[in-house]
């Protein structure tokens, strides 16, 4: 009997000693910054955004490259946490490149891009992009840890974020923090720590300028669910009060057309709050209610037959009252490299 206590204390002090050092480790890497940084971006074009031209800018959050039609994922009662063959987040991120190029834009924003995370087996998932679009890229963080510790298997290290590329001259990129919704002690050492991406492209023959914000809001529901993205309409308000051009893209994360989706399944799976739209005069929130833009991941989409997953329509575009739609388009895509469809727009900047 003095054997087992022996034993027993010597495993529980282990996996106390253990978890400290994992808790001490997250503290001490933990990424929070507070304030507006600046994020990084290449410098090869010299385009510049005309007065009065058609413009064409692709919104698809692309699911870390892991997240393609056959994905059951454990973020949504699913059993996988990762691929069981990178080879799939390979053929995934050349299906990603084949569509971004086959759907020329002048603007692409691209959320949940894996930088180095073990998820999607350390691939550079901005740097691949990159260098087989031959597009200037901006790039900032909205998670990062070195040690992500459930579920099981852990998924480890998590460096990912938020690109656009875009073949115009870039002036400058910054990353704009938002207010996390997971405030609570040890949850916030490891959650995303959402942010804008805003990156400024100059106008001819403007002192203005056209800035492009990529955005990823959290889709928590309940407390705090609106914050994030009355914290975006008051930084867009305050550029369109200088002067400047504003397209927005990205995963809003909640209900754009007031529905619930394509299918209800009833399978207990959580319905995103719908956007309390915050926008006033003639600003414009574009999206298309025919096509859903998000799979849930509780089990494998299926095209062709009835779907055991929900879908929604959560992404889209915000611009401002100085900046003409023309259309927007979700791309039915079948999720098959992503549980999300991308969504592409024309617009055209109203000259001074």
């Amino acid at each position: 009997m003095k054997n087992f206590l022996r034993i027993l204390i010597v495993l529980v002090s282990a996996i106390l000693i253990v978890g400290l050092i994992i808790m001490a480790t997250l503290f001490i890497t933990n990424y929070n910054p507070k304030e507006t940084e600046l994020a990084s971006y290449t410098l090869k074009g010299t385009r510049q955004a005309k007065f009065n031209e058609p413009m064409t800018f692709f919104t698809w959050n692309i699911g870390y490259g892991i997240s393609s039609s056959d994905e059951k994922s454990f973020s949504d009662g699913g059993k996988k946490v990762e691929p069981l063959n990178y080879e799939v987040v390979r053929e995934n991120l050349i299906g990603i490149r084949d569509t971004i190029k086959y759907y020329n834009a002048d603007g692409y924003f691209l959320q949940n891009v894996d930088e180095n995370s073990k998820r999607s087996g350390k691939i550079n998932e901005v740097k691949y992009l990159s260098d087989e679009l031959n597009l200037d890229y901006t790039f900032a963080y909205d998670h990062k840890v070195s040690f992500f510790p459930f579920p099981w298997p852990v998924q480890g290290k998590i460096a990912s974020g938020s690109a656009t590329f875009t073949p115009f001259q870039i002036n400058g990129a910054h990353r704009v923090p938002l207010t996390p919704t997971s405030s609570y002690f040890p949850i916030n050492l490891v959650s995303p720590k959402r942010a804008m991406l805003v990156t400024r492209i100059p106008i001819a023959n403007s002192a203005k300028s056209l800035v492009l914000v990529n955005i990823n809001l959290d889709s928590k529901v309940g407390v705090n669910s609106d914050v994030q993205f009355n914290e975006v309409v008051s930084f867009l308000n305050e550029e369109y009060k200088k002067g400047n051009y504003i397209v927005a893209g990205g995963s809003i994360n909640r209900l754009l057309n007031g529905n619930i989706g394509s299918l209800i399944n009833d399978n207990n799976l959580p319905i995103p709050e719908r956007l309390r739209n915050t926008l006033s005069g003639e600003w414009k929130l574009s999206y298309d209610s025919s096509t859903p833009t998000v799979r849930t991941l509780n089990d494998e989409y299926k095209y062709w037959s009835n779907s055991t997953t929900n879908q929604y329509v959560v992404d889209g575009f915000i611009t401002s009252p100085n900046v003409d739609v023309i259309g927007v388009h979700t791309i039915d895509e079948g999720f098959f490299y992503s549980n999300h469809n991308p969504v592409r727009a024309t617009v055209r900047l109203l000259e001074e």
